[in-house]
């Protein structure tokens, strides 16, 4: 049994509380989130599990609403993550998440 497809809301939330638990957000962690959610995204796509990826983006875009969105509006918005990030490996953590999770949504 492979256990990105068992992930439950309990454990992408303990996942992304151990990220953030210390109050210190920054591009990189937000990247961080965004490659979690692309790898469990990926997972259940090539096991054909519809419901489960719109659980999956549900459960970071709610985090992000919700824990992250003001923290990102102060630092100039999205577009903070290219004028402030040093190395473009980041950027590339950054953008290969979302456009995963892009290309997931359009196939669905």
């Amino acid at each position: 049994k492979n256990p990105e497809l068992s992930f439950s809301f309990k454990d992408f939330c303990d996942i992304v509380y151990e990220l953030f638990k210390d109050g210190n957000f920054n591009w990189y962690r937000v990247a961080a989130l965004f490659y979690l959610t692309s790898k469990l995204v990926i997972r259940a796509h090539e096991a054909g599990l519809l419901e489960k990826i719109k659980a999956i983006i549900s459960w970071a875009i709610d985090y992000l609403r919700e824990n992250l969105i003001n923290w990102i509006r102060e630092q100039g918005g999205w577009e903070a993550i290219y004028l402030s990030t040093p190395t473009w490996q980041a950027v590339g953590v950054f953008l290969a998440g979302f456009l995963t999770a892009i290309f997931v949504m359009l196939r669905m």
